[in-house]
Parts: structure tokens; sequence; C-alpha cells
């Protein structure tokens, strides 16, 4: 009877085991995703890259990203807020500016409803890494009370 348990429980161990290794194909690259998607979330990638933290009254509506082999690309992500941000924007409305950001917009396809409405008033604000020629603008729409951060990585801002 003994030995029958010591059987059985081989058995499970074995099946378990066996459940294990055809799953890992799945588990390991999923883990690896879901650790990734933390570690580089767009709020943790702007505190690194910009010194800039997103408060925490911030909702993450929406995030594109596209780079190509070199690291060089966009990175755009739209907050909302019930509460102003007290950081200081221009407000003078340029048209080179705003086709500029819907061109790359665009360039990584994103819809045009998560796109900012130049139509209705809006402040933005610059800044950039001379180091890495890496450019930040950030866009507020106090009408809809959203905060779109785009990010230009490398010189693919400049094309």
């Amino acid at each position: 009877m003994h030995e029958q348990k010591g059987h059985i429980y081989n058995n499970i161990v074995i099946v378990l085991l066996v459940l294990f290794i055809a799953a890992s194909p799945v588990l390991v690259p999923f883990t690896v995703y879901s650790i990734g998607k933390i570690h580089h979330s767009s709020e943790r990638l702007i505190k690194e890259r910009w010194g800039i933290t997103i408060p925490t009254y911030f909702h993450k509506e929406y995030s594109q990203d596209e780079f190509d082999f070199f690291g060089d690309g966009f990175r755009y992500t739209v907050f909302s807020s019930d509460e102003v941000w007290d950081v200081e924007f221009m407000s003078k409305n340029d048209k080179v500016f705003e086709a500029e950001i819907k061109r790359a917009l665009t360039s990584i396809d994103v819809p045009e409803d998560e796109m900012p409405q130049f139509e209705e008033p809006y402040g933005y604000s610059f800044m950039i890494d001379p180091n890495r020629e890496d450019k930040l603008t950030i866009i507020f729409s106090p009408s809809f009370m959203n905060y779109y951060f785009l990010e230009y990585e490398g010189s693919s801002w400049q094309s």
C-alpha cells in the first residue's frame, strides 16, 4: 500500500513537470513581456529620460511607439486629468508645429481621435537633449484636460 502511494506521488510529479515544460514556451515569454511592460512604462521612461514625474492624478488613455533598429523613433502617450498640472505652457498657435506633430503621429499610425485637436486652444512645451538629438513635446488641451507627450528619439524628429 505504501509503495502504491509513492508510485502515485511520482506520477503526479512527472505529470506536473511535463505540463510545466510544455507551458514554458508560453509562460517564459509572457513573464518577460509583462516585466518589461512594467519596467518600461511610459511614466517610468519619461521620468528616467526627462526627469519629469508624471502626477499620480494623471490617467493613461493611449500609448503608441515605434522605433527602428538604431533606436530612433517616436513614443506617444496621452494622459487625462481632472486637475491642471502646474507646468508653464506656451500658448501661441503655430501651423508648422501642428503639421509636424500631425505628420509624426500619422507616421506611427496614431488614430485621428487620439491626436491633439488643434482647432481647440492648446498649450505646449519643448525639451531637447542635445547629447542625443532627442526631443520631448508636451501639449496640453484645456478643453479636454488631456496631456499629449511625444518623444522623438534620435534624428527621427528632424526628418
